[in-house]
């Protein structure tokens, strides 16, 4: 049996791409580190992008998916331990497979600006 949950990890590039998802990384949970993969990694496969059109995204994004994930310490794990430059502007989009909508954090996962279970 399994529980998944989607994740979504947005911050802009004032931030240091590979300082800050090395911290973000450092998650652990049931034993696992996290291990968000970047959007822009390239496909092996093709030169391109692997999302529509042919320029890469501005800003950085990370996602995952994980089997029974402690999303409220992960939240805590982002607004503690990662050293954001501007938190403020680092955005966490979350989905559990029994949700219909994603719940969208602000502040490095510090503060919920929408669930649709709450409007």
């Amino acid at each position: 049996m399994s529980f998944i949950t989607n994740i979504i990890l947005l911050f802009p590039d004032i931030e240091d791409e590979l300082e800050r998802m090395k911290e973000v990384n450092s998650f652990t949970y049931r034993g696992i580190l996290i291990n968000l993969i970047s959007i822009n990694e390239p496909n092996p496969e093709e030169f391109v992008t692997w999302y529509g059109g042919r320029k890469k995204l501005s800003g950085n994004m990370f996602i995952g998916a994980y089997n029974y994930f402690d999303e409220e310490g992960f939240r805590q794990h982002l607004f503690s331990n990662v050293n954001w430059e501007s938190p403020e502007y680092v955005q966490l989009i979350i989905k559990s497979e029994a949700e219909w909508t994603y719940k969208v954090y602000t502040d490095a996962g510090k503060t919920l600006v929408y669930d649709s279970i709450l409007q």
